[in-house]
């Protein structure tokens, strides 16, 4: 998957095509707000992502730092002190719940 800014995430042999998205694009792109539903879904993916992230630093979160994956899981970018990005995968509930 390639984000916006044409990093690759993914191999491009898959020949999916498929990018993955930040919360804040997928926003902008319905041009209205989202349904009960879906913002339960990104309330609950958001909080499932957060809760283990490790080390002394918190993230600020952002709508453009939350990526939301195919699979519907969120990856969350993570500022660094020299002003780059780390992203941390954080998927989703485990399969079969």
């Amino acid at each position: 998957m390639a984000r916006s800014d044409g990093d690759q995430s993914c191999s491009p042999a898959d020949g999916s095509g498929l990018r993955e998205l930040s919360l804040e694009e997928v926003l902008r792109s319905y041009e209205q707000p989202i349904n009960e539903e879906q913002a339960w879904a990104v309330c609950f993916q958001c909080c499932f992502g957060l809760q283990d992230l490790r080390g002394p630093r918190h993230p600020c979160v952002q709508p453009s730092s939350l990526l939301l994956q195919r699979d519907g899981s969120i990856r969350v970018l993570q500022s660094q002190d020299g002003g780059g990005s780390q992203s941390q995968d954080r998927g989703g509930p485990p399969r079969g719940r």
